[in-house]
């Protein structure tokens, strides 16, 4: 869930991902947009589900934001896992989180880069649109100096926002990263941020989830 002033308005976005997980978890959030709150929705692009929930998506709940939520730890890639070794296993799908972060220091950021592209890619012939914004599963685009740099050059190149990598406006409180991914972040976000100044929002809260996402947490 994130904020974003303009002059003097409070803007509040309510993101709910994982769109194309499932046809359920879909269906789940088209709801959520028609008779809740939520605004925006990212969608795995490499799921076998995600063209049918697209199409639901534009027909159903046209006003619902859109964007990527890029994936490095979950089914199998787009491209050729051959194009991606060190992002995949041996049998040629993604690892899951705990296997990411045990390759993390071997992972070539080109061939991430490479994969976001085509998930980014395959959005685009399946909407007729950039999406709204990028963010990723498990966070891993923010696990090391090279993959974030690989997310904002695709932010750039596809004219779209980035959600925030801090928990609250820029104080570096990270939201949701491994306790080993921390230390580094903080030293490598603010720099590359300042490099490419994405569109992004001022605030980020990851609180309101799960049992967490009710009223009195929206508006403490």
């Amino acid at each position: 869930m994130a904020k974003v002033r303009d002059m003097m308005t409070l803007q509040l976005i309510v993101n709910a991902d994982d769109y194309g997980r499932s046809p359920n978890v879909s269906r789940g959030i088209r709801q959520a947009h028609r008779q809740g709150i939520v605004t925006s929705t990212t969608c795995m692009m490499n799921f076998a589900n995600v063209a049918d929930d697209l199409s639901h998506a534009l027909q159903e709940t046209p006003a619902l934001g859109l964007g990527v939520h890029l994936v490095l730890t979950a089914e199998r890639p787009l491209l050729p896992p051959a194009q991606l070794p060190t992002l995949t296993t041996r049998e040629g799908t993604f690892p899951r989180l705990n296997g990411f972060l045990a390759r993390l220091d071997t992972i070539n950021p080109a061939e991430a880069k490479a994969e976001w592209h085509a998930q980014i890619e395959k959005f685009r012939q399946l909407t007729g649109r950039n999406p709204t914004h990028l963010d990723s599963h498990h966070h891993t685009s923010y696990f090391s100096a090279g993959l974030f740099r690989a997310m904002l050059e695709l932010a750039q190149e596809y004219h779209c926002a980035i959600r925030q990598v801090t928990a609250q406006g820029d104080n570096l409180e990270m939201a949701g990263l491994p306790p080993q991914i921390l230390q580094q972040t903080r030293t490598y976000a603010p720099r590359l941020l300042a490099e490419f100044n994405p569109p992004r929002t001022t605030a980020f809260y990851t609180s309101f989830y799960d049992d967490q996402a009710t009223q009195e947490e929206l508006l403490r």
